[in-house]
């Protein structure tokens, strides 16, 4: 979480500067487009479709920062985009405590595929029987909303947008909870990578409502609070091409007939957001 808050302040520092250079150089009046800086937070609600493998644990939570772009259709109606990097994290339960497992590099950070654990020459790794797991996850996210607004009433218009978030995954880190080997005895395995454990796509659907306030000038402070229903599995799914092509699948599920698993899921999100638009 710490880490999380230190690379914020960063990129919001750099958004500030940047976002100030473009409203210098701006001083004419712009209606038709306007940028500026969100920042943001709110919860992930999991929803694990195949509760016999894993299921959520509780709420995640979510961070955000970025730069949005206003497109002005008409008096009342906009377009809204821009880029918005997501701080993300959710966790875990397995359903299976003493049949999921997994193999990893014993001499490094990083759970093995399907394809690295039936390799002949690879001999450094060990099982790690899963009990939780908790993600944290950064992605690139570009949302595509349809904005209709009221009137200006004093210096508050109000509004409603609908629409698409599309985010891409920059980094996934892996905290573990479980067993390694035969022992008994708990461990974390902590800082872990698993070579594409979550998909590279996330798509959520939704919308949001809130009000624009004219503080100054062209510039506008935009609150909003939205629900986005998640579309796709935000995990690796199973190859349609059959079991050999499943190289990069880390999870197995059971001791006498084992075979490789995948959770599957999507990701509902309630977010609230603070824009600063110029």
């Amino acid at each position: 979480m710490k880490k999380y808050v230190i690379i914020t302040g960063k990129v919001l520092a750099a958004l500030i500067f940047s976002t100030s250079i473009y409203a210098q150089n701006n001083t004419a009046t712009t209606p038709d487009f306007k940028m500026g800086i969100i920042v943001g937070s709110g919860i992930n609600i999991g929803n694990a479709t195949n509760t016999s493998l894993m299921q959520n644990a509780g709420l995640g939570y979510n961070l955000s920062i970025g730069m949005a772009l206003q497109k002005t259709i008409n008096q009342n109606l906009s377009f809204n985009t821009g880029l918005e990097f997501d701080f993300d994290k959710f966790s875990y339960k397995s359903q299976n405590a003493d049949s999921l497992y997994y193999f990893y590099a014993n001499s490094e950070s990083r759970i093995l595929t399907k394809e690295e654990y039936n390799d002949p020459k690879n001999t450094d790794y060990l099982r790690f029987t899963l009990e939780n797991r908790d993600i944290s996850t950064i992605y690139l996210t570009i949302p595509t909303m349809l904005t209709g607004k009221t009137n200006m009433i004093g210096k508050n218009a109000y509004f409603a947008r609908i629409g698409l978030r599309h985010s891409f995954l920059i980094k996934e880190t892996i905290n573990d909870n479980g067993r390694i080997g035969i022992s008994t005895e708990k461990k974390v395995l902590e800082g872990f990578t698993s070579p594409k454990e979550l998909s590279f796509y996330k798509l959520n659907l939704g919308m949001s409502v809130g009000t624009e306030w004219n503080f100054i000038g062209n510039s506008f402070l935009v609150l909003e609070m939205g629900y986005f229903v998640g579309i796709t599995n935000i995990h690796q799914g199973e190859s349609i091409f059959g079991d050999d092509k499943q190289k990069d699948m880390s999870l197995i599920l059971g001791n006498k007939n084992p075979k490789y698993t995948t959770v599957k899921g999507t990701q509902n999100q309630l977010l609230l957001k603070a824009t600063f638009l110029f």
